[in-house]
């Protein structure tokens, strides 16, 4: 067809071509087309084309943009940006381009002035070549779409960009692709060849998407791949499940690929969150394994040393001492443990006083200095002369300082330098703990707060620990209203962590403390204990009657509640997990009994939440202890109730 150059009848620009029924067929279209130049000038405009946009035949010679130009008012109800790349991509590729769900409005002169109905059209454009093969014109056929119809199309595009999804062709003659026209919201640009696709996709993924399409196409068959993609506009990684359809002509021969790509990275990174915490999972277990039995190994031989016949009373004292010993340390792990998930959670109560932070800081050296001394550390303390105060719970504070340092000292090897800094900023109290130690590294610095996260761990874990520490920190620090950081030059190279905490603000009431039990009068008990446990019954039976009491010991509750009625005893000592009739409902059993009103019940368990506690005392317990129990401390309290008993 040659170039349109002359008005014919019916304000409309004809064509002078070889063949006139070209020009007929372009008049008598009922969809509406423009003809235009590759510099985006109107060549001509059909009766359809004019009658659906209320314009004249004066447009032709004028731009496109000025012939339609956008409401100045309301410049988003005209994509000029969507319909400029479409024409320009036509051109460019030789190939015609769809555009669906266009937004544009029509001007339209009224006697108040020019006005802009808003309008939504689906169009076509089609390069039109000259003999040589190169691009003259672009035939523009458009269809106005329906309000039922807009409203179809517009909630599939919203769809597909809520699922980040695009729907690509790619025709395997020339190599043009062309896609949905959400996929510049996707991918973060656009595209009109299947190569500037290929460089955005990164080059380790290139290789199995290439052979997957190769298979597919041999085979007459789909593929799927799961590749990386380079947005141009940001640089940032997507990935995509990319899956395509081959498309055979009428030969049988593969023509073209139909597929759709679906950014799935958040699904992709929540993934490798998932495998991440599964592995920092399994290796916490394997730590709280080995933690556990360390100091099984020791009361393991302990007891094997206390069946020997003849034993003197040092080798007793010393095999008793490691029992104490271990026992206590296994009981600081399920503590730091139960202790983690309490704050995490934040059910535990802050003791709020004012403090020194000079006696914290004293309080925290002194727990930490046979480790240092051990490791043979230099702590150096650099505080100012004048008291600095602040409102916390003092023992919560201590363990937070205990634990920074305690960390310093493992993890920094013997004979080693630690500072610890206390300085004031901008209404807040800053307390520095440095190190020359290992240091921690760039990919392990981000994560050090999380749970169950640790420092790389010599083989025979000497650090011991379960990797809960700083997470308990950050937890603690954030109740107070403050914060912790930690900062390092890199491995090897030592590390500083941060305390900020608000200087001396309004006290919050304290919480009373229950009064000091009184020294033993000797006044021996009639006890009961009760646990299904018959090891754990007979030693703490045993412990008791070797501190002057009279002991029997029950194994079964209902067994328990018969011996109650015939041998009322003075204090019962009962665990909560019982086998038929659990612990608290035994006590309310026992109060019911009239010559039980005023015994004293302790629970002895388990069960250490704060939910279990309460739910003991309002079952009628008066004391509650969590095992592995204190013996002193239970002898201490029944010295207390032989006292009350002797009318003190």
């Amino acid at each position: 067809m040659e170039e349109l150059n002359e008005h014919s009848p019916g304000n409309t620009v004809a064509a002078r071509t070889t063949t006139p029924d070209y020009s007929a067929l372009f008049e008598a279209s009922p969809y509406p087309c423009l003809l235009l130049d590759i510099g985006l000038v109107i060549l001509g405009a059909n009766r359809a084309c004019l009658r659906a946009t209320g314009r004249t035949s004066d447009i032709v010679g004028q731009p496109i943009f000025e012939a339609f130009p956008p409401n100045p008012d309301d410049p988003e109800s005209t994509d000029i940006d969507r319909v400029r790349s479409s024409l320009l991509q036509a051109i460019a590729t030789k190939l015609p381009h769809n555009t669906a769900f266009l937004r544009y409005a029509m001007p339209r002169e009224t006697p108040a002035g020019r006005v802009f109905d808003e309008r939504f059209w689906s169009t076509v454009d089609t390069p039109i070549l000259d003999a040589a093969g190169e691009v003259v014109m672009v035939a523009r056929n458009a269809i106005e779409a329906q309000p039922a119809q807009r409203d179809i199309e517009q909630r599939l595009q919203e769809g597909m960009i809520a699922a980040r999804m695009v729907i690509w062709d790619l025709d395997l003659i020339s190599g043009h692709v062309r896609f949905s026209a959400n996929a510049n919201v996707v991918f973060g640009g656009d595209w009109g060849s299947v190569a500037s696709v290929w460089e955005s996709i990164h080059p380790e993924d290139m290789p199995k998407l290439h052979a997957a399409r190769n298979q597919a196409i041999a085979e007459r068959s789909n593929y799927r791949q799961t590749v990386r993609f380079i947005r141009p506009d940001d640089g940032g990684i997507l990935w995509l499940d990319v899956r395509g359809t081959i498309v055979c002509n009428a030969e049988g021969v593969p023509a073209a690929v139909r597929g759709v790509s679906v950014d799935i990275t958040e699904r992709m990174r929540a993934e490798q969150e998932l495998r991440e915490a599964d592995r920092r999972k399994d290796e916490f277990l394997a730590m709280l394994a080995h933690e556990l039995r360390n100091p099984l190994a020791p009361i393991s031989a302990a007891a094997q040393v206390l069946r020997l016949s003849s034993l003197n009373p040092d080798i007793i004292r010393k095999t008793s001492d490691v029992i104490s010993r271990q026992v206590s340390h296994m009981t600081s792990l399920i503590d730091d443990l139960l202790d983690v998930s309490r704050v995490t959670r934040g059910l535990i109560q802050l003791e709020r006083k004012p403090l020194a932070v000079q006696d914290i800081v004293a309080d925290a050296v002194e727990q930490v200095r046979p480790v240092l001394t051990a490791r043979r550390h230099d702590l150096k303390i650099d505080m100012p002369a004048q008291a600095i105060e602040s409102v916390g719970d003092r023992k919560r504070l201590v363990q937070v300082l205990t634990n920074l340092l305690n960390n310093a000292a493992k993890y920094t090897p013997e004979g080693g330098c630690l500072a610890l800094s206390v300085t004031t900023r901008d209404e807040q109290i800053a307390i520095g703990i440095a190190d020359n130690g290992i240091g921690i590294g760039p990919d392990l610095l981000p994560h050090i707060f999380d749970l169950f996260t640790q420092a790389e761990r010599t083989p025979d874990r000497s650090q011991g620990g379960l990797g809960l520490g700083l997470a308990l920190v950050s937890s603690l620090m954030a109740l107070h209203g403050g914060s912790v950081s930690a900062s390092s030059p890199g491995r090897g190279l030592g590390s500083t962590f941060t305390l900020l905490l608000p200087c001396m603000g309004e006290v919050a009431p304290a919480v009373p403390v229950a009064p000091a039990l009184q020294p033993p009068s000797g006044r021996a008990l009639r006890l009961l204990v009760v646990d299904d446990n018959m090891d754990a019954a007979e030693m703490l039976g045993a412990f008791m009657e070797s501190a002057g009491h009279q002991v029997s010991i029950e194994f079964e509750p209902f067994r328990a509640l018969e011996r109650a009625r015939i041998d009322t005893p003075d204090v019962c000592l009962l665990d909560i997990g019982l086998p038929g009739m659990d612990g608290n409902q035994l006590a309310r059993r026992l109060r019911t009994l009239p010559h039980m009103a005023n015994a004293t019940l302790i629970a002895v368990t388990g069960y250490g939440k704060e939910f279990d506690r309460d739910q003991s005392i309002a079952a009628g317990f008066d004391y509650y202890f969590v095992k592995p129990a204190d013996p002193a401390a239970l002898v201490a309290l029944l010295a207390g109730i032989e006292h009350a008993g002797n009318g003190a």
